[in-house]
């Protein structure tokens, strides 16, 4: 990848910030052009080819202002995202990363989802009401499981 990069943090005492600057100036190393900035001062991504969010975690939360800053840039965020993983495969991206210690794997579809070989021989597949899914892989007995009704559908969703 080259191009301009943005580290967005938000940072309550200064550990994250720390940590932003340090993913900037590594990116820099590699020769990509890469700015670390507060994440609340930041109302554009034009000129930015790629970007990464930073956040401490609070109370199990990210902080406010990565919140915002992700739902306000959602759609670039997600256009960004699929513009650089889309032209390589789920699996190559997931052995890419896996060569450099992130664990990974690929984000199936239902359908594939219900072909992987583990699921069929582990007998995950289920379709209560004839819709498709997967069961839990725990079992608590040796009991089979009872399904006569499918999860409730959302309101307003098909």
């Amino acid at each position: 990848m080259s191009g301009r990069v943005l580290v967005a943090y938000a940072s309550k005492y200064g550990g994250t910030a720390e940590i932003a600057q340090a993913i900037a100036e590594a990116m820099r190393a590699e020769g990509l052009d890469a700015e670390a900035r507060e994440a609340a001062t930041v109302t554009d991504l034009t000129g930015y080819d790629a970007a990464v969010v930073g956040s401490g975690v609070y109370m199990g939360r990210c902080a406010a202002e990565a919140r915002k800053f992700v739902k306000q840039h959602r759609a670039e965020l997600r256009a960004t995202l699929e513009r650089l993983l889309a032209p390589r495969s789920a699996v190559d991206w997931a052995g890419e990363l896996s060569a450099v210690g992130v664990p990974a794997g690929p984000i199936n579809s239902v359908a594939d989802a219900l072909a992987e070989p583990q699921v069929i021989a582990r007998g995950l597949r289920i379709a209560p009401e004839g819709i498709p899914g997967l069961r839990t892989p725990i079992r608590f007995s040796r009991s089979e499981l009872v399904l006569d009704r499918a999860a409730p559908m959302l309101p307003g969703k098909p």
